[in-house]
């Protein structure tokens, strides 16, 4: 697993990008609701929804660790019919999703 500090996104010193970067920096925590929402109802079309959307725009905002984890999870979906396997994928992704920040 990666260290435990703040993960920036790869646009924080770019004066275009910061104002995009922290809108999609404040969805963390409802975009970490929905995530264990559908996980704990077991429904695993909308968490592999979740995880295919996360990791199409994670990229686009710096993210790319995000984009790496959610590509994971939503592969694990494909892969399983028993959500079992990504528990440890979302809890590392809901790790994540705490650390990420704009800019120091």
């Amino acid at each position: 697993m990666h260290d435990a500090g703040p993960i920036f996104s790869e646009y924080a010193n770019d004066p275009d990008m910061v104002e995009i970067v922290e809108g999609f920096v404040a969805r963390t925590p409802s975009r970490r609701a929905a995530f264990w929402s559908a996980y704990d109802s077991r429904n695993a079309l909308d968490l592999k929804r979740l995880a295919h959307q996360l990791k199409g725009s994670a990229g686009g905002y710096g993210f790319a660790i995000l984009t790496q984890v959610a590509g994971s999870i939503e592969a694990a979906i494909e892969a399983e019919d028993d959500l079992a396997s990504v528990e440890p994928l979302l809890r590392q992704l809901d790790q994540l999703l705490l650390r990420v920040r704009v800019r120091a």
